[in-house]
């Protein structure tokens, strides 16, 4: 197996279900990294639960995607609905920042910078620095490439140690229709799109990162057969390489449907029995002999 391996479960904080359910990952499973959403609706439990597991890892998972900015929505108008509720996605924000006129594409920028800054400041000041910190988003969105222009400009500002560039190598695996429809539907598209822009932020970035990252293909769908399989494909590439393995084990509480009463895609999302699969892998004997 690779020589380092880093196991991050995301959207620690969003609520105060998913954050427990990673927590018992943490305690009983084998997660060693939680990424925490600055504008999560259980932020200060979250932190208050991390600060009591010494040697536990943290990310910052930016989210420019759900939710309310940390910002007034009036700083960020190209952000927001008339709610003040974020209301751009992933391919939103990357397509119209092409469309855009230069003037238009400055006050996008300088918005979401505004933003960034706010989140990475708040997790900083709230451990005391950003010394140790990593950097990732939500539904990678920081890999759109003037996103992340604007995150590695603020590690000088900022002091973060690295950010999550993710590049996973190709593989094959089969586990059963779950896992074969990573390779027919918006999986795939993922995975080919976040490498390509990977790949060429990779020569642009003076910020270390991990060598790979396997959970595209699996993103919402991870499986401990594909998880293997990933592992000797990268073995076999570069036996030395660090390897941060992606899950999204967090399940909502049933009680907790009305924080995305107005985003139901999102409350979906969190309510998804994928995110229960994923618990049992990070918890079961198995996994946990395959990564020790």
């Amino acid at each position: 197996m690779p020589s380092r391996i880093i196991i991050s479960a995301d959207d620690f904080g969003i609520s105060k279900g998913i954050t427990c359910s990673i927590l018992s990952c943490c305690d009983r499973g084998v997660v060693n990294n939680v990424s925490l959403v600055p504008n999560g609706y259980a932020y200060d439990f979250a932190l208050e639960e991390y600060k009591k597991r010494p040697g536990l890892g943290l990310s910052v998972h930016l989210n420019l995607l759900e939710g309310r900015p940390l910002c007034a929505p009036g700083q960020v108008p190209l952000l927001v609905d008339s709610s003040g509720l974020f209301n751009r996605s992933f391919s939103g924000l990357f397509l119209s920042y092409f469309t855009l006129t230069k003037e238009m594409q400055d006050m996008l920028r300088q918005q979401v910078r505004l933003e960034i800054r706010a989140q990475i400041n708040k997790v900083a000041e709230s451990l005391g620095s950003a010394e140790n910190l990593c950097i990732n988003s939500h539904r990678y969105l920081h890999m759109i490439p003037f996103i992340f222009s604007v995150v590695s400009e603020l590690r000088t500002e900022t002091g973060f140690s690295r950010i999550r560039v993710p590049v996973e190598p190709f593989f094959f695996s089969w586990g059963g229709l779950r896992t074969f429809q990573n390779y027919l539907g918006s999986n795939m598209i993922k995975h080919v799109l976040i490498n390509a822009l990977s790949r060429r932020l990779h020569a642009d970035s003076s910020v270390p990162y991990c060598t790979y990252t396997v959970g595209l293909f699996g993103a919402g769908r991870m499986a401990e057969t594909a998880i293997q399989s990933a592992l000797l494909r990268i073995q076999n590439i570069n036996a030395d390489a660090s390897v941060e393995i992606i899950f999204h084990p967090g399940r909502a509480l049933s009680d907790e449907s009305t924080i995305w009463a107005e985003e139901k895609i999102c409350g979906d999302f969190y309510y998804s029995d994928y995110r229960a699969a994923e618990q049992e892998i990070l918890m079961s004997p198995s996994f946990k002999e395959m990564v020790s």
